[in-house]
């Protein structure tokens, strides 16, 4: 898929994703980077982006990460969030960009689940705000259920 693809694909899967405006601007091998928009009603009361925005940000990346991967199998596999830990390492400012970048290879999570009936993905985002500074890292993992 292309981002544009896979951001109509997202919309479409996770209603949430529209309504916080997060979009997925690129994709490169496995890797997927979602953005969170600078809107004040999605700041904190010190005007930077709200710790809950900015971690569906990148929940929303990992799980851009998954299907980006399943494609047209999604009919074959449902991802479920496991586990997630995010550690906040400065204000989200700006723009903020959410980079996930799995583990090991999506495709060979998705073949286990469709052979074995279930698996797990474990993909790693890190958080930046539009002047480059991480603000966070964080960890999923994701539960694929064979349908």
């Amino acid at each position: 898929m292309n981002p544009d693809e896979l951001d109509a694909a997202m919309a479409a899967s996770v209603p949430f994703v529209g309504t916080a405006g997060y979009r997925v601007i690129a994709i490169e091998g496995d890797e997927v980077t979602v953005t969170l928009p600078n809107r004040p009603e999605l700041h904190n009361h010190i005007g930077t982006a709200h710790a809950a925005v900015a971690y569906g940000a990148a929940e929303t990346a990992t799980g851009a990460v998954l299907l980006n991967a399943v494609g047209d199998r999604m009919g074959q596999v449902v991802p479920v969030l496991k586990n997630a830990e995010i550690k906040y390492t400065a204000p989200a400012a700006g723009l903020v960009s959410a980079v996930a970048r799995p583990r090991q290879a999506p495709a060979d999570a998705i073949n286990a689940c469709l052979e074995q009936g279930r698996a797990l993905l474990d993909v790693d985002c890190t958080l930046y705000s539009e002047d480059g500074t991480e603000n966070a890292q964080s960890s999923f993992t994701w539960y694929l259920r064979k349908m």
